[in-house]
């Protein structure tokens, strides 16, 4: 997501809100809405996104990485 890698955090998960509006179950828009939401300071929001994309794509280990770094606190800007 070409917002997200340009720092427009916000405009990124506007975009993949608007994203998981049309298809609730779309792990990739869940997992860029989590780490917009991570930059955005709303730690639980971004939880609560990668544990929705985590239960839809459990075998994906960037997903998985991403939260544990999240609970753990070592997931850096």
């Amino acid at each position: 997501m070409a917002a997200l890698m340009l720092g427009r955090h916000a405009a990124a998960l506007a975009h993949a809100e608007r994203a998981l509006a049309r298809e609730p179950r779309e792990a990739q828009a869940l997992f860029f809405a989590g780490v917009s939401s991570w930059w955005l300071g709303r730690k639980d929001d971004a939880q609560r996104y990668l544990e929705r994309a985590i239960a839809l794509e459990p075998q994906n280990v960037e997903f998985r990485d991403v939260l544990a770094r999240l609970k753990g606190g070592t997931l850096s800007k």
